[in-house]
C-alpha cells in the first residue's frame, strides 16, 4: 500500500526524533513501511522482495478445509454424510486456531482485527448454549452448538487471516474445484446409477440427499460466476466457464425447487448489484469476445446436457414448465388426489410440496406462540413439533410431517428454538450487514474490493432465500461457507485496510504471553476434541451396525452393538429407545418398559417410542398405563395403524368393546392389505354379534392370504350357521380342513359337512 504525501512528510519530519514503532503507531501503518521510507529518505537502496507473510500458513489450512469439507462420507456409520463433514469442520477450526495463535506467538504479538459483527454472533452462540438449561434433549443442544461454534470460530479466524484479494480468489477457486469434482460424481449417480455412496435420491454426491447437495452448490454458484467474469486470460476464462456449467448442470439435475429458486434469486441480485455499480461508479464488467463466447458456451452446454436423462435423450422444456408452474398452482387442488409416493416430477408434486411446507410453517408458528420468550432449546424442534400435529388437518399427505425433524424454514425453526432473543439478535446482525453493504456499494472503494464483496453478498443472499424454504443452517457445510463468505464480505466492506500495528482497525494485546498461553490451550483442545470426535463416530458406526442387526432379526448382536455405541458416546439418548425396542424383541419386557419410559422423558412426543412403550405395558398387563400411552401416541399421529391395533387389544382387555371395535376398524382402514388387521377386526366384530362386518373382514383376510385356515373356518361357520349361505360356508370349511386337518373340532366339522352334502343328494 503506497503512502500519501502527508504521511511521507510526517515520517521525514520525525525520522531520527522518534522510534519507527512510535511513528508507525501514530500513522496506523506497519513498522516495516516506516523503515523502508526512512531508508529512501536517507538515500539507501532498497530491494523490493515479496515477503512470505506468516498468515499464509493458516490461510492454506483454511483453503484446504474449504476444499475438503464437502467430501467426507462414511457408509459404515449411521449419519453417513453429516457426522463426517461436521467432525472435519470442527477439528479443522481448532487446527486453524492453533496455527494462527502459533503465528501470533512467532511475531511476538497478539493482534485481533476488529468487527462489530463479533458481538451479535457471540451473543447468539452464548444464548444457543444457555438454552441447554430448559431443553429436553440436552445432547441435541450440545451436538448442534459445537458445530455452530466451530463455524463461528472460522468466521473470526477468516477475519484475521484473509488480508488480500488474491487470497479470496484462491478460496473461491477451492470452493469451485470441490464443486466440480462432486458434480461429476452426481452426473454418474444420476445418469449411470452409480452407488458408491448411499443416497435417498440421485444426484446427492456425498450429501446423501439431493436437497442437501443443493445447499452447497447454491453457495458455490456466485463464486464460479465471479471467477469467470474476473478472469484475465483465455485459458482461465474457458476453464471457469466450464466450471460454471458443471455447477449449473448439477443444480438442474437435483430438480429441487429450493436450489432452483435460490440460484434464480442470486442471478437477480447479480444483475441488480452490478447494474447499480455501473450506474453509480461507471465500473464496467468488460466481457469482451472471449468471456461472451465462454459464457454463452456454458449456458448452451447446461441447456443441452439438461435434456440427458437416465432413460436417454428427452426434451424437458415442457416438464420444467409444469414443475415450476406448480409453485403457483393451488395446493388444495392436489392434496387429496394422489398419495405422495405416486406423484412424480410434475405440477401436482410441486404444488403438494408447497402445501406441505405451509403446514410446517403454520405448525411451527403455533410452536413459537407456545414459548415465545425462551423457545424450546437449540435443535429441540423435533421433540416438540409433534404436539402441533394434534391441531391440524388429518389428510394423508400432511401426516407425513407428524415427526418432522426440520421446519424447512430456518428462521421460523430458530425462533421456535431460541425465542425472542434470537429475533432481536437476528435483526441486529441484519442491520450490521445492511450497513456494511451500504458502505461497500455506496462509498468509493477499489473496484476489485467491491466486486469481491458483491459476490460474497450475493452468496449470502442466496443462502438467506434458501433458508426460507429449506434448512441449510442445520447441515454441516453451509454454516462453514456462511462463515467464510461473511468474513470476505466484511473485510471487503472495510477495504482490506486492517494492518498490524493499527489501533484503529485492531485490538492489540502486547507481549508473547497471551498468544503463547492461548496456543498451548488451543493445542490441548485440538487433541481432546479430535479424540472426542473419534468416539462420536465410533459410536455412530456401532449404531449403524445395530440397525443392520435388527433388520436381520439378530437381536442379541443388536444389543451388543448398542451397548458399545453407548460406551463410546454415553450422552446420546436415543440408545434408550433402541435398547428398549431390542429388549422387547428378546422378551425382556420389564427392562424394555423402563428404558422406553426413560426415553419418553427426553422425547415425550415421539409416536413410535410411545407405541413401543404402550406395547410393553400391554405385555405386562398394565392396561390402564398402556391405554394412556397409546392414546397419546394416536393423538400425535393417528396414521400409525399398528398403534390403533394395539390400542384396540388393550381396550378389549379393559372391557371397552365399542371403543376397541372402533380402533380395530381404524387399523384395517388405514392398511386394508394387512391380513392381521382384517382378521382381528373380524374376531372382534364376531364377538359383538356384528356378523355381516365379521364376514366381510374374514373375506378380505382370505383374499389376502388364502392359506389362513382360521379365517376360512370362522368365515365358514358364520356363513353356514348365521348368514344363511350354507354353500359358501361349506366351501370355506372344507378349505380350512384341507389347510389344517387338525383344526379345532375337525371331526365334528367333517360330520357336519357330510350330513349337509348327503342332504343335498337326497
Amino acid at each position: 500500500m503506497s503512502l500519501s504525501n502527508k504521511k511521507r512528510k510526517y515520517i521525514q519530519r520525525l525520522a531520527g526524533k522518534k522510534r519507527s514503532e512510535a511513528i508507525a503507531k501514530d500513522l496506523g501503518i506497519p513498522v516495516a513501511q516506516v523503515e523502508a521510507e526512512i531508508k529512501k529518505l536517507s538515500g539507501a537502496k532498497t530491494v523490493t522482495v515479496r515477503k512470505k507473510e506468516s498468515y499464509l500458513t493458516s490461510f492454506n489450512i483454511l483453503a484446504v478445509l474449504v476444499f475438503l469439507a464437502p467430501f467426507p462420507m462414511f457408509k459404515e456409520i449411521y449419519s453417513s454424510s453429516y457426522l463426517a463433514k461436521a467432525a472435519l469442520i470442527q477439528i479443522g477450526s481448532l487446527l486453524l486456531l492453533t496455527v494462527w495463535l502459533f503465528e501470533q506467538f512467532r511475531t511476538k504479538s497478539f493482534t485481533i482485527v476488529k468487527s462489530r459483527f463479533y458481538w451479535p454472533l457471540a451473543a447468539f452462540l452464548l444464548w444457543a448454549l444457555v438454552s441447554i438449561s430448559w431443553a429436553m434433549n440436552t445432547y441435541a443442544v450440545l451436538a448442534k452448538w459445537t458445530h455452530w461454534m466451530a463455524c463461528g470460530l472460522i468466521f473470526f479466524l477468516a477475519m484475521q487471516i484473509v488480508k488480500e484479494n488474491r487470497q479470496v480468489r484462491f478460496l473461491f477457486k477451492m470452493m469451485v474445484a470441490s464443486a466440480v469434482v462432486l458434480s461429476f460424481l452426481g452426473y454418474f449417480q444420476y445418469l449411470q446409477g452409480v452407488e458408491w455412496f448411499p443416497q435417498t435420491a440421485p444426484p446427492a454426491a456425498t450429501f446423501a440427499n439431493k436437497n442437501m447437495a443443493g445447499h452447497f452448490f447454491v453457495l458455490v454458484f456466485p463464486a464460479s460466476l465471479y471467477l469467470l467474469l474476473s478472469a484475465k486470460n483465455k485459458k482461465a476464462i474457458w476453464t471457469f466457464a466450464f466450471c460454471l456449467a458443471c455447477v449449473n448442470l448439477f443444480i438442474y439435475y437435483t430438480f429441487t425447487k429450493a436450489a432452483w429458486v435460490s440460484v434464480a434469486w442470486e442471478c437477480l441480485l447479480f444483475m441488480a448489484i452490478f447494474g447499480f455499480e455501473r450506474l453509480r461508479f461507471e465500473t464496467k464488467i468488460i466481457l469482451g469476445k472471449q468471456k461472451t463466447a465462454a459464457l454463452a458456451a456454458a449456458i448452451a452446454l447446461t441447456f443441452v446436457m439438461s435434456n440427458l436423462t437416465p432413460d436417454g435423450w428427452k426434451w424437458r422444456l415442457g416438464e420444467n414448465y409444469y414443475y415450476l408452474s406448480g409453485l403457483l398452482y393451488s395446493p388444495e387442488e392436489v392434496k387429496d388426489e394422489e398419495q405422495v409416493s405416486n406423484i412424480k416430477t410434475s405440477r401436482k408434486y410441486s404444488a403438494l410440496s408447497v402445501y406441505l411446507r405451509l403446514i410446517l410453517y403454520k405448525n411451527t408458528l403455533e410452536l413459537i406462540a407456545e414459548k415465545p420468550l425462551l423457545g424450546v432449546g437449540t435443535d429441540n424442534f423435533s421433540v416438540h413439533y409433534p404436539k402441533t400435529s394434534i391441531k391440524r388437518p388429518r389428510d394423508t399427505e400432511s401426516l407425513i410431517l407428524t415427526q418432522a425433524y426440520h421446519g424447512h424454514n430456518d428462521y421460523l425453526q430458530l425462533l421456535s428454538e431460541l425465542g425472542l432473543p434470537f429475533g432481536l439478535l437476528f435483526l441486529w446482525g441484519c442491520w450490521l450487514l445492511v450497513k456494511e453493504a451500504g458502505s461497500l456499494l455506496m462509498k468509493e472503494r477499489p473496484p476489485e474490493d467491491r466486486l469481491i464483496g458483491a459476490a460474497a453478498l450475493i452468496a449470502l443472499g442466496g443462502l438467506a432465500l434458501n433458508a426460507n424454504i429449506s434448512f441449510p443452517l442445520y447441515r454441516a457445510v453451509p454454516p462453514l461457507l456462511l462463515a467464510v463468505y461473511s468474513a470476505i464480505f466484511f473485510k471487503s466492506a472495510q477495504g482490506w485496510t486492517a494492518q498490524k500495528g493499527s489501533q484503529r482497525d485492531n485490538w492489540i494485546i502486547a507481549g508473547k504471553k497471551w498468544s503463547g498461553t492461548s496456543c498451548i490451550l488451543s493445542t490441548i483442545a485440538l487433541i481432546s476434541w479430535t479424540y472426542a470426535q473419534y468416539r462420536v463416530i465410533k459410536a455412530d458406526e456401532h449404531y449403524h451396525s445395530m440397525h443392520v442387526a435388527i433388520k436381520l432379526e439378530q437381536f442379541e448382536e443388536a444389543l451388543t452393538q448398542v451397548e458399545i455405541a453407548k460406551h463410546y458416546n454415553p450422552l446420546r439418548k436415543d440408545t434408550l429407545k433402541m435398547k428398549g425396542q431390542i429388549y422387547l424383541k428378546l422378551g425382556e419386557v420389564e427392562k424394555a418398559r423402563d428404558l422406553l419410559a426413560a426415553y419418553r422423558e427426553i422425547n415425550p412426543n415421539y409416536a413410535q417410542g410411545l407405541m413401543l412403550l404402550g406395547r410393553s405395558h400391554q405385555l405386562l398387563k398394565e392396561y390402564n398405563e398402556a391405554e394412556k400411552v397409546l392414546e397419546k401416541g394416536i393423538e400425535i399421529d393417528p396414521n400409525v395403524e399398528r398403534m390403533h391395533d394395539l390400542l384396540a387389544s388393550v381396550k378389549s382387555s379393559l372391557g371397552k368393546h365399542e371403543e376397541a371395535l372402533r380402533e380395530f376398524r381404524m387399523a384395517a382402514d388405514l392398511k386394508p392389505e394387512n391380513v392381521s388387521y382384517q382378521y382381528n377386526l373380524g374376531i372382534k366384530a364376531r364377538s359383538m354379534g356384528l356378523l355381516e362386518e365379521a364376514a366381510q373382514a374374514f373375506r378380505k383376510t382370505v383374499e389376502l392370504n388364502d392359506s389362513n385356515d382360521k379365517a376360512h373356518l370362522l368365515l365358514g361357520l358364520i356363513l353356514f350357521y348365521e348368514l344363511n349361505e350354507p354353500d359358501s360356508g361349506i366351501k370355506h370349511l372344507k378349505k380350512a380342513l384341507t389347510l389344517n386337518p387338525a383344526v379345532k373340532d375337525a371331526e365334528q366339522l367333517r360330520q357336519m359337512i357330510a350330513t349337509y352334502e348327503s342332504g343335498l343328494q337326497k
